[in-house]
């Protein structure tokens, strides 16, 4: 879904509400830590996945960073 600058979708309008209530900067900052563990539980996730689907071990994760691509 494209969206022009001035246009904010229900997520967006939803966490602004959320985000108004705030009262002190430990609330912001426990709201910003919820929010960077919840995607970096997504990447972990999706890592997993992708590890498990391509049969991916130790041995494999070394090859690719001692590849001349990594490098």
């Amino acid at each position: 879904m494209v969206q022009t600058a001035n246009t904010l979708n229900s997520v967006q309008l939803l966490l602004l509400q959320h985000f108004a209530r705030i009262q002190s900067e430990q609330e912001k900052d426990d709201i910003q830590n919820m929010l960077l563990n919840y995607y970096q539980k997504k990447v972990d996730n999706q890592a997993d996945r992708l590890w498990d689907e391509l049969n991916w071990n130790n041995k494999t994760v070394d090859e690719i960073l001692n590849s001349t691509f990594a490098s």
